[in-house]
């Protein structure tokens, strides 16, 4: 277990016998999990409900274009669809990382 950047400054270890102790064991290995606190995590499906909003209305804009701006303002076609895009890859991002964390948690 990698204990570098760790602050133990308060923690008192007076009494605690590490002796025998192999931290290499199964139930010491740092597996690179980070386990949320419920704060956290309901922040965190706050932002992905927001990105999901904003996705929306990326998509919403990009219809109204293509129903009722079109052929004539065809030239706003790259940055609306670019736009529309952008949204949407940054919620589905923000989804798998929200459903990592969730089963994470849950482990």
């Amino acid at each position: 277990m990698n204990f570098e950047g760790m602050n133990f400054e308060g923690m008192n270890f007076e009494g605690m016998d590490f002796e025998g102790m192999d931290f290499e064991d199964e139930g010491f290995k740092d597996e690179g999990r980070s386990i949320m606190s419920d704060e956290d995590l309901k922040a965190m499906q706050k932002n992905v409900r927001k990105l999901k909003r904003i996705a929306s209305e990326k998509a919403a804009e990009l219809h109204d274009l293509v129903e009722d701006r079109l052929p004539a303002a065809y030239e706003e076609i790259p940055s609306i669809a670019n736009a529309t895009y952008e949204a949407c890859k940054a919620w589905s991002e923000a989804e798998k990382q929200l459903a990592a964390q969730t089963s994470e948690n849950a482990a």
